[in-house]
């Protein structure tokens, strides 16, 4: 079932920009703009695939690039990012089906085996841009690697706030930033 859309109208100076929402129940699946006023919305974003827990699996743009998503950590938190690939192609990659992908959703954190063969993908799928993540549960994210394969690690004191980054070049430390908190009364 889809729904009326919503639209948005933004003003700025003499600008004005349109914003048009399309969603199907509850979940958004495209959305249009425009910089004049009339007909003539243009598709900037379809929201092509969702998970069984309502997260985005498959956006694609208006020039056809596909982004994908792939979830952990109870749905809560994205693993990668997975862009210039079909939700199919990713698939197909994997080697694995949507069970699989559902079941990786609902673990609370996926396992070596399964960040393996996601960071596998980087050699399967040389034409797209990989990003990972892990995370530490109720505290943050503990590695970002980004597509040229760089990981930025984050570091946290006991009260849970971000107490430094860095990356690792030749098994160096190179610390990125280092955060300190004080308490003033």
């Amino acid at each position: 079932m889809k729904s009326i859309p919503i639209e948005y109208k933004h003003i700025e100076g003499m600008d004005t920009a349109y914003t048009r929402s399309y969603y199907s129940g509850t979940s958004l699946y495209q959305i249009k703009t425009k910089n004049k006023p009339g007909p003539g919305f243009d598709t900037q974003l379809n929201f092509n695939k969702y998970n069984s827990y309502g997260n985005i699996a498959d956006i694609s743009t208006r020039t056809d690039t596909h982004t994908c998503y792939l979830w952990s950590y109870n749905n809560q938190q994205p693993i990668a990012k997975i862009e210039n690939v079909t939700y199919e192609e990713l698939l197909k990659a994997l080697g694995k089906n949507e069970e699989w992908i559902d079941e990786l959703g609902k673990k609370i954190k996926p396992d070596m085996n399964d960040l393996t063969l996601i960071n596998g993908l980087r050699d399967k799928l040389p034409k797209s841009l990989i990003t990972t993540y892990t995370y530490k549960p109720l505290i943050g994210v503990t590695s970002i690697t980004d597509p040229r394969n760089i990981t930025t690690y984050y570091e946290y004191d006991s009260f849970g706030r971000l107490s430094k980054t860095y990356i690792k070049e030749n098994n160096v430390i190179k610390i990125i930033q280092k955060y300190t908190y004080k308490l003033t009364q």
